[in-house]
């Protein structure tokens, strides 16, 4: 087994042949944190992104998980997009991080499929309406 160390996290690493990509999985932890590239130092990079402490209540970690995959996206990356957009607001009566990400996990519907297999679909954040003046 191969495996990279970075700020007392040890990592699991493979390579996909078919994708031709490296693969990562973050060891000791309850939830599964993968990562991907297609060199070393890209894997080293994309590691070290995905070593962010981060504490949040699980329920919340969970909702953000679906989101994620169900946007095709990495955890990571669905929360590095939400704190840009937060923070790249203009306008000072924009909603702080904190409603943005609030607002973004209360749209997470869960459905079941019709199958016995359960899937979550995801619906986009809807903005509050402007008031004029």
């Amino acid at each position: 087994m191969n495996t990279m160390e970075y700020k007392g996290f040890a990592a699991r690493i493979e390579f996909d042949g078919e994708d031709e990509l490296f693969v990562g999985r973050l060891l000791g932890l309850r939830a599964i944190v993968s990562f991907h590239a297609d060199t070393v130092a890209k894997l080293k990079r994309e590691m070290h992104a995905a070593v962010v402490p981060l504490r949040m209540p699980p329920e919340i970690h969970g909702r953000a998980a679906v989101m994620a995959e169900a946007s095709g996206k990495s955890l990571n990356q669905l929360i590095t997009d939400l704190v840009e957009k937060a923070t790249s607001r203009a306008r000072g009566d924009a909603p702080t991080l904190m409603q943005t990400l609030s607002r973004s996990m209360r749209t997470t519907e869960f459905k079941p499929k019709k199958a016995s297999t359960s899937s979550a679909t995801v619906s986009a954040p809807r903005r509050p309406a402007r008031r004029a003046g």
